[in-house]
């Protein structure tokens, strides 16, 4: 609810200026001299002496009261505050953030440029808006709720771009859900996508940050082995750029050694175009020495813009773990009746497996567990909790560590309660299972 207020109140005292008026236009009507004939004031004279001092003021006056008032109100300056409004400020914090502003490598980060803007940009905003602040990187972080410009602006010192991709979509997604706002501010450095933006419910301002500059990143880094134990193994590195341009990439592919120290296993080069993921791959023999693998990227001849042809350092480098060979133990616990199954799983590459009933299993001691890194339970489901990593197929119903609550019919997912891997890729609205079983609150939970 809002109030009047003036910025001059004592202005509008000149208001009490209008009996003044009214005195002033009676006393003109009564020295106003008028002659009339004897006879008709005789007429007219009461039988007893009466005083009648009726005012019928002229049109004039009701103007001139008029104006008088609504001068009194105009120096007075009267003040309607506006109803305040809820925004919801959307910070990009992705790793694109940390590059230049712009072609100079001097120029500041995308990240400072926004943080800038975006003090600016509350600067004109009306003192009765109250603002929440997000983030968007890893995930939708609130950092702020329901405060003023003010704490906004101090706040954003505190902040800063995160190793992670962009996910300014999935976080706008994700703010719709959590509250409703008038309005939401997204402050990026690349524009929403049209769908994304014409199906808002709520009015979006964007407010872009940066320009295009070239930039050689690593996509991902994987140890590629064939499934049997002498299958040649290969170092792959998902290489990408972004920009207006091919560039020429450089990778480094280095063995890092348990007993420490680095050794250099060898260079491959590709000219890798905008837009298109490039696999650069490197044998590397077996050595259960070695305790895992690097590798670095680099442009090479420095691109078309100088300096500017790599904006961002810190993604161009990944590591990855070797295999462990015969330290990666697998006990394999099979209920069925017949000889125990390994499923095959002999034939990987650095895994020793055991197989035995579930009648060995519970003789087993903690300290023998201890000794696999992975239990894997077939039609059958260990008493206790094991402290050793597992996985349960086709477990009976009526184990403890998952009891049964309740079968479903014609279930529908809505979303998921937590972020998990599996959603990065996994539509949930088209997931129409025919049935379901629900587990309750395991005990261990």
């Amino acid at each position: 609810m809002t109030s009047l207020s003036f910025l001059t109140p004592w202005l509008a005292l000149l208001g009490l200026a209008a009996p003044l008026l009214y005195f002033a236009y009676r006393r003109k009507r009564l020295n106003r001299g008028q002659t009339v004939p004897s006879i008709l004031l005789l007429e007219l004279l009461p039988k007893h002496p009466t005083l009648r001092r009726r005012f019928k003021p002229p049109l004039n006056f009701f103007f001139e009261l008029l104006a008088l008032l609504v001068l009194a109100a105009a120096l007075a300056q009267p003040l309607l505050p506006e109803s305040g409004k809820s925004v919801a400020i959307l910070l990009d914090t992705s790793l694109s953030m940390e590059a230049a502003a712009t072609r100079n490598p001097d120029a500041p980060t995308r990240f400072q440029e926004a943080q800038q803007r975006l003090s600016d940009w509350l600067a004109r905003q009306s003192s009765s808006t109250v603002f929440s602040l997000y983030t968007s990187a890893p995930a939708l972080e609130r950092r702020l709720q329901t405060v003023s410009a003010g704490a906004v602006g101090a706040s954003l010192r505190g902040l800063s771009p995160q190793a992670s991709s962009d996910a300014i979509e999935s976080a706008l997604t994700d703010l719709t859900s959590v509250g409703v706002y008038d309005e939401v501010v997204i402050v990026s450095d690349r524009p929403l996508a049209n769908d994304v933006a014409a199906s808002s419910p709520t009015r979006l301002t964007e407010l872009r940050v940066g320009e295009v500059v070239s930039n050689i990143y690593l996509q991902s880094v994987r140890l590629e082995s064939g499934s049997l134990r002498d299958a040649q193994s290969f170092l792959i590195a998902s290489v990408a750029v972004s920009g207006p341009s091919p560039q020429q990439v450089v990778a480094s592919f280095r063995a890092e050694a348990k007993a420490g120290g680095t050794t250099e296993l060898g260079t491959r080069t590709k000219l890798v175009r905008p837009g298109i993921i490039e696999d650069l791959r490197l044998p590397v023999p077996d050595d259960e020495q070695v305790r895992g693998y690097r590798v670095v990227l680099q442009a090479a001849g420095g691109g078309d813009h100088g300096g500017s042809s790599d904006a961002i350092q810190s993604d161009n480098e990944g590591w990855i773990a070797a295999e462990g060979g015969s330290r990666n133990r697998l006990l394999v616990i099979d209920a069925g009746t017949t000889a125990q199954k390994s499923f095959g799983l002999e034939q990987l590459r650095g895994m020793t497996v055991t197989t035995m009933s579930p009648e060995q299993y519970a003789r087993l001691s903690p300290a023998e567990l201890g000794g696999y890194s992975t239990l894997i339970f077939h039609g059958t489901a260990p008493l206790r909790t094991p402290q050793v990593s597992s996985v349960l197929i086709l477990p009976p119903e009526n184990n403890r560590l998952f009891p049964i609550a309740d079968s479903v019919q014609q279930p529908v997912i809505s979303s998921w309660a937590s972020e998990h891997p599996i959603t990065s890729y996994l539509r949930v609205p088209l997931l129409k299972p025919g049935a379901a079983v629900t587990f309750e609150v395991p005990p261990w939970a």
